[in-house]
This record gives C-alpha cells, structure tokens and sequence, in this order.
C-alpha cells in the first residue's frame, strides 16, 4: 500500500509529459505489438477491435466494430447517420485502397428551395443540411470484401454496450453538454440524447436501447436493415416532419464508392488520402507547401512554426472552397492542385507576417481541369459526422440522424458561391471533413470536436 501510495504521489508531482526518455511532447511510450494493434479514442472501443482480433477476424472487422462501439460512446463525434471514408491496404492487390461512403443530397433539395426560403447560407443545423447517412454503408461495404467474421459478431459489442450502457469520458461529456446547448431546440433531441434533459456526466452510465435496435437489424439483415424497412422509415419521416427533404428512395438509393486514393511524397514519406468530394487533399497541398522550408530548424510549435503550417492552410482551405466539389457533377483538378510546381508558386505566398485576405490558386491554368489484415499491413478506417440534432420521433427513435453541409460548402457559406463550379442541386454528395495521411492526421477543421480517428493492423490469419 505504501508503494502504491508513493507512486501515485510521484506522478502527481511529476510535470505534465516529463519523461525519462523517449520524445518529451510524448504523454506515453510507443504502444508495440506483434499480433495486431488497435487506436481510438475511446478505451472500450480499442478493447472491442482488440478482441475482434483475437477472434479471427480481419482489421477490418475490428474497425467496424470499434466504430460502431464509438457510436453508443461518443455520439458527439460520430454515429450511424453520419458518413463514412476510408482507406485499406489490400494485401492482394499490393496497393491502397479507398471507400467513400458520404451520403448525396436529398432529390428534391434544389437550389431555388433556399432561394425561395430567402437563405443565403446553409444552416448548420436543423433539418436543411442533411444528406443520407453513408456510414451504415460503409460498413458494409468494407465488411463485404475484407470482412472474415459474421457481421452479426462484428457489432455484438456495439449492441451490448448499447444495451448495457458505457461511461461516458471526460471529453465526450464536456463536448455533449456544449450540445445540448446548441441543439437542444432541434426534433427530438432532447428526448433522445439527453437524461432527463440534461448530458451525462463524465463517468455516468449512458445506455441507448433503441440504437441496439437498429444495429441488430444490420446485424441481421446487413445494409437493408438500415436503407429499408423500418429504420428507413423513422429517418424519412422525422427529418420530413421537421422540414427537411430526405425521403426513403434517398436512403434505398445509397451507394458508396470505391475510388483511387491520391498520395504525395514528403521528405520521402508517402502520404495518402482520399480525393474528393472529401478535403483530406488540403493536407497534401499543406505539405507539398512547406516542403521547400527547413521546418524543423523553427522548433516544434514555435511562432515561425505555427505561422508557416497556418499560412500554408489559409491557402489550401481558399483552394478547398474554391476547387474541391463532387466528380460525379464537376472536373476537379486534382492532378493540377498537387503538382510541385503549383504547390511551390502557393508556397511563395507565405510571408512573414500573417495574411488577412487569401485567394484561391488557379491550377487549371497549367493542368487543366482533369483532374491492416493478411500479410502484415496496416487496415486503417477513418469516420466522421456532422451533428445537426435532428433525432428520428416515437414511436420508433431508434436513429439519431446526423448531417453535414452540402458537398461544396462549409456549415457557413454562401449555397451558391458564384465561383464555384458545382452550384447547390439535388443528389450530389457531401464534403467529407475527414483527414487522415500516411495515416497521420494533418490539419484541423472548423469543428474540431467532431474528429474521431481510428487505425488497425493485423498479423494475417492462416486462411488468409
């Protein structure tokens, strides 16, 4: 006892990150292993992948299941009615892999509904900004090609912890009661993310009885248990009954896609993301930026270092605004914004003082407008959603319905920025707000407290 006592007084006079050795921004040393690892945010959801794999089953298995258990604990940063990206090593095809899973605009959303509501923005919250959720999937998508375990005991520990209820962590409890403030005047969201009105405290038993519900029907019935019948039916009928658009033909009519991932060479590291309609490309332009300057001559998190990093994404995030939309409806130059040479002539832009006002580059010009599991690789999924607070009503409030802004827009932009190539209509598909890299995540968005990462590998199974 008196050891133990001794060692927790130690720690308490030990400064924050002071370490023996090792890197000293570090909290922790290096997590290692020789069978498969896991990373999230959330303790019990790391514990559910981790035991995915001890079963058997694939990264991508214990993805999804960790995803999923983030579900029922940190609602404030993801959910079954958000969207879903990721990127996958296929160990057969020897090369990386992407599945976007981000939901299109409703059909009958079109242009001159805002116009006709007087809107010049976007609302960020209510029932407008919602597009079909892709999350669902996603899932299973991914299950489908490199899942090894029934789906039904992939979400197990999800439906469990729905049933039985998780404590809730320090930070999802900070942010969960910032929500209920902003939100709680939005359908049903009180009733259904709230205790009697109020967030649960750090520490506190959360249980959602009717999200086990609708993850049993996947669990069942796979994509259908959530894109028809009655869940399908709950998500339609509340975001109509508040106002918004979304129909059941949407939800049955949502497909994600396969795509290329798109990868830069940093200082000899091979960076990925996704192209769009997401915005992890911005973390590709931040890089290609500064790698012409001595970064790590200016100290980490210096003045010059924070400067250079946040005037390398005021350029980007301008390119973003203006450039990045869905390919299905628009010609993104992808090709031209990641060229060395456009990156280098945006890289003359960085001052030494801070801008107040950036355009955005013009790589057209120049490039025209075109644009882990079974051998030792790591399988890495990356989820996020928007929270706009719109929860399906009773008698089935079994979904909570998450949304982000239309694929073009930030939550606060114009709809119809008129220099844009991609004006708002119906069916095209959301931003996605996900950065992921190398599988590093290198830059922060507008709502940092709806980031949630994850990443997993996997010694390969005999079968495999």
């Amino acid at each position: 006892m008196m050891t133990a006592a001794l060692l927790c007084l130690s720690s308490l006079l030990a400064p924050a990150g002071d370490r023996v050795t090792g890197t000293a921004f570090q909290t922790r040393s290096v997590a290692r292993g020789t069978q498969g690892m896991a990373a999230t945010s959330i303790p019990l959801a790391t514990l559910a992948a981790v035991d995915i794999l001890r079963a058997g089953g694939s990264a991508v298995d214990a993805a999804i299941a960790a995803n999923a258990v983030q579900c029922v604990a940190e609602p404030t940063g993801c959910g079954v009615g958000g969207d879903l990206f990721a990127m996958v090593w296929d160990p057969r095809a020897r090369a990386v892999v992407g599945l976007e899973s981000s939901g299109s605009s409703p059909a009958t959303l079109t242009l001159e509904e805002f116009q006709r509501r007087g809107l010049q923005r976007i609302p960020a919250y209510g029932p407008l900004p919602i597009s079909v959720p892709g999350c669902v999937q996603g899932w299973c998508d991914l299950h489908a090609r490199y899942g090894v375990l029934p789906l039904a005991q992939v979400l197990a520990p999800a439906i469990r912890a729905a049933k039985e209820g998780v404590p809730i962590t320090d930070l999802v409890a900070h942010y969960w009661e910032r929500s209920v403030t902003r939100l709680g005047n939005e359908a049903n969201f009180l009733s259904e993310m709230t205790l009697a009105g109020r967030a649960p405290r750090a520490g506190e038993v959360w249980k959602n009885p009717r999200l086990a519900v609708v993850l049993e029907r996947v669990a069942k019935e796979g994509r259908a248990g959530f894109y028809e019948g009655v869940s399908a039916q709950a998500i339609a009928s509340s975001v109509q009954a508040a106002g918004g658009f979304l129909s059941v033909t949407d939800l049955q009519e949502h497909r994600a896609l396969w795509t290329q991932p798109v990868s830069l060479d940093y200082r000899g590291v091979s960076v990925w993301e996704l192209p769009p309609p997401g915005q992890g490309i911005a973390a590709l332009q931040i890089l290609g930026m500064l790698e012409g300057r001595d970064v790590r001559s200016l100290g980490r998190m210096s003045e010059a270092y924070v400067h250079a990093f946040v005037e390398a994404k005021k350029l980007a995030f301008e390119d973003r605004a203006r450039w990045y939309a869905d390919p299905a409806f628009a010609q993104v130059p992808v090709a031209g914004l990641l060229a060395d040479e456009y990156l280098s002539q945006r890289a003359q832009r960085i001052g030494d003082s801070a801008a107040k006002q950036v355009d955005a580059g013009n790589p057209a010009l120049e490039q025209g407008d075109t644009i882990c599991a079974k051998q030792l690789p790591r399988y890495g999924q990356r989820c996020r959603g928007e929270r706009v607070g719109l929860c399906a009503a009773r008698p089935r409030r079994d979904v909570r319905s998450h949304a982000r802004a239309r694929q073009h827009l930030r939550a606060q932009e114009a709809p119809v920025p008129h220099h844009h190539p991609l004006p708002v209509d119906q069916g095209r598909r959301a931003m996605g707000r996900l950065r992921a890299d190398g599988w590093r995540d290198a830059t922060a968005g507008a709502r940092a407290d709806c980031h949630q990462l994850g990443g997993l590998w996997a010694r390969p199974a005999s079968r495999r």
